[in-house]
């Protein structure tokens, strides 16, 4: 899996994140002259973006994770196959030297 694969898993729904647009400390600032409502709300926004990342995360290292065990799979159904052959070889060899 390639980096391009990966960031493009980390996507949300295609978009960036709510807070990507704006700093946090810009939209603290905004809010900081309103009132106490709409503080709570900016925090449940702020809430709800970071469970959505953590999912994500969560969800690609899960695929990372199968990933390599498939390629670890991969990995030994080669040596095996390699091994395979190689007694073939030697089988064959060892046949034709007798003859």
């Amino acid at each position: 899996m390639n980096f391009r694969a990966i960031m493009h898993d980390l996507e949300m729904d295609g978009k960036p994140p709510v807070w990507h647009e704006k700093e946090v400390a810009s939209m603290l600032k905004e809010s900081a002259t309103t009132d106490i409502s709409k503080l709570r709300n900016f925090k449940i926004k702020l809430d709800s973006e970071k469970a959505k990342l953590a999912a994500e995360v969560i969800r690609v290292q899960n695929l990372l994770k199968i990933q390599n065990d498939i390629e670890k799979q991969n990995t030994q159904l080669h040596q095996s196959e390699l091994d395979q052959l190689s007694a073939q070889i030697k089988r064959a060899t060892h046949r034709q030297s007798e003859l």
